[in-house]
């Protein structure tokens, strides 16, 4: 079994590292904001998608997507 604190700490040192930063648009600190996001890993690849609409105005503000390929300090390299 993973050593799960090992591969969160590794997932969230330096190599999977995203903000979402809203460009163009000012959002006022009071305001609400629905946040989507998903998620899909295996053992080489992982996929987030993600989508921010203003709650109010239902208007989409930012999305995204990225890929990142990832070793797996698990495997035993030969």
């Amino acid at each position: 079994m993973p050593d799960e604190e090992f591969s969160f700490l590794q997932k969230t040192a330096v190599g999977c590292r995203s903000r979402v930063v809203l460009q163009d648009f000012f959002v006022h600190p009071d305001r609400q904001v629905y946040f989507f996001a998903s998620f899909t890993q295996n053992e080489v690849e992982e996929f987030h998608k993600y989508i921010v609409i203003d709650a109010e105005t239902k208007r989409e503000l930012q999305e995204g997507k990225s890929y990142h390929h990832c070793d797996n300090p698990y495997k035993v390299k030969l």
